[in-house]
């Protein structure tokens, strides 16, 4: 799954949370065995975006590591113009290795 779901799938969640507690026609009874539900799956999910950050900085420190100024590579023009030809690739061949 990509960050970009885990952040819509978040926002998704806080805005029909925001209109049940907003709801004058739903029991707060109702409203109190919902809360925890909705919070869990906000944590489950912001949780999964600081993984996919977690691991992209983690490879980043990696490669910086290894390579001497690859920091310096990868913040300049040739760097990242080889960075979106490599996505772009993966993007293509990922449903091939996903087996789609």
């Amino acid at each position: 799954m990509d960050a970009l779901v885990f952040v819509s799938k978040m926002i998704e969640k806080l805005s029909s949370f925001i209109k049940l507690m907003s709801s004058n026609h739903i029991s707060d009874h109702w409203k109190e065995k919902i809360i925890p539900k909705y919070a869990l799956i906000i944590i489950i999910n912001a949780l999964k975006f600081l993984g996919v950050l977690l691991l992209i900085i983690g490879l980043f420190s990696a490669f910086a590591w290894l390579f001497d100024g690859f920091f310096q590579f990868s913040i300049s023009v040739i760097g990242m113009v080889e960075m979106l030809l490599l996505s772009l690739f993966y993007l293509k061949i990922r449903p091939k290795l996903m087996g789609r």
